[in-house]
């Protein structure tokens, strides 16, 4: 798939079968992905969850459901349920005024999610080694040679797939599903469609990585893939942060931690909205009295004499 260049730094959806978006953290560097089968509210998330970690969005960032809607192209309901289940990965905070922002994230914390990542593909890596047969060293081998043909021109979308593709392979062939939940999850916090198009040197780097692990897997060699697999992931985290770094991306937090808490509803905030001027508070006097028990209770009071 050709990646496009787009004019100005938007980020579309569009629905139907085949929905695509465009992101990116510049004109230069967005690519296009293809999407099937998902509803309008989860290519929202992934749209929106990419232009965070990308750095297109950055920390402290305030995101409203009208600006999000309109550079994505969609309606505000979408937004507002990605908005929901972005708080709930910690990606989004919402502040009392029910405002949005980005989420601090610190270099510690890309840290820490490419540790955990690092551990779960060593792992499965290791295991596909001692599974793997002839058939799947071979697929990986094509896979590799493409790539390699490729290199640093080749097209970012392509070279995306061909990456997911190698992986995908070995990590299905771990046959450990347990696994490959966790890793899915871990994923969140790791951009998607980021590496081809905007880190430097990042095919270059891969086809190095690459080629070390399946020389592991060629041998059947479960201790060396792992390890590997393991500098491979670390060696893409401290790329990224180095990309971020370059693109200014870290900040200091914006507000107290006292007035950020996870979104926990799409309806309005009625806690925090202005009361209105019949608004009475429910002080002592004006609290409704408890109903009492039936068979204490009187007869009923008359209503009140109105005069003409």
């Amino acid at each position: 798939m050709a990646a496009t260049r787009p004019s100005d730094n938007k980020v579309t959806i569009r629905s139907g079968a085949s929905a695509i978006y465009t992101i990116g953290m510049g004109s230069s560097n967005e690519v296009v992905t293809s999407i099937s089968h998902r509803s309008m509210s989860e290519q929202v998330s992934e749209a929106l969850r990419d232009m965070i970690l990308s750095g297109q969005l950055k920390p402290g960032d305030k995101i409203t459901h009208d600006d999000l809607a309109r550079r994505l192209d969609v309606s505000t309901m979408p937004v507002r349920e990605a908005l929901l289940r972005l708080s709930y990965e910690g990606l989004i905070d919402a502040q009392r005024n029910r405002s949005f922002r980005v989420a601090q994230m610190t270099r510690q914390d890309l840290d820490d999610v490419y540790w955990m990542h690092s551990l779960i593909i060593g792992e499965l890596t290791a295991r596909a080694a001692e599974r793997a047969d002839a058939q799947l060293i071979q697929d990986l081998r094509e896979i590799h040679a493409q790539w390699a043909r490729l290199g640093n021109e080749g097209d970012p979308a392509e070279l995306q797939a061909l990456n997911e593709n190698f992986h995908d392979l070995i990590n299905g062939s771990a046959a450990a599903p347990k696994l490959m939940l966790m890793l899915r999850n871990n994923s969140r916090f790791i951009p998607e469609h980021h590496f081809a198009g905007v880190v430097p040197g990042w095919s270059s780097v891969s086809i190095r990585n690459h080629e070390a692990i399946l020389d592991a897997m060629e041998r059947r060699d479960p201790v060396h893939a792992r390890r590997a697999a393991e500098e491979h992931v670390k060696e893409a985290g401290a790329m990224l942060v180095s990309s971020l770094d370059d693109a200014g991306y870290w900040s200091e937090p914006v507000s107290n931690d006292a007035d950020l808490r996870p979104v926990t509803s799409l309806e309005p905030d009625t806690q925090t909205q202005q009361a209105g001027p019949q608004t009475q508070q429910a002080g002592p006097e004006n609290r409704r009295p408890q109903r009492r028990s039936r068979r204490t209770q009187g007869p009923p009071t008359p209503p009140p004499t109105v005069s003409p």
